[in-house]
């Protein structure tokens, strides 16, 4: 990686990433329906990258989900809800 890109500088300060998500989290709770997955794009490298800032891996992230219960059956099964629910509220 390069150390000099934004990603290098932000890996080396977590803190830094963490205002940023903050950010972006901001702006995905403003934005319009066009530009949500826009910003959740943003809040997503956003997270990887303060997670690579802190020696944590997706698979870590994985686990402890598992852990919990939360298969990718039940996150696919909870997306899908959330998706029909908010489909749902925009036709009431």
């Amino acid at each position: 990686m390069n150390t000099n890109s934004y990603t290098g500088y932000m890996q080396r300060n977590s803190q830094l990433v963490l205002t940023k998500i903050m950010e972006e989290y901001w702006e995905l709770v403003a934005a319009s329906e066009n530009n949500k997955i826009y910003e959740c794009s943003d809040l997503f490298v956003h997270i990887l990258i303060y997670l690579n800032s802190i020696g944590l891996s997706l698979e870590d992230i994985s686990n402890e989900l598992n852990k919990r219960r939360w298969t990718l059956k039940t996150l696919i099964q909870y997306v899908l809800m959330l998706i029909t629910k908010s489909y749902l509220l925009d036709y009431m």
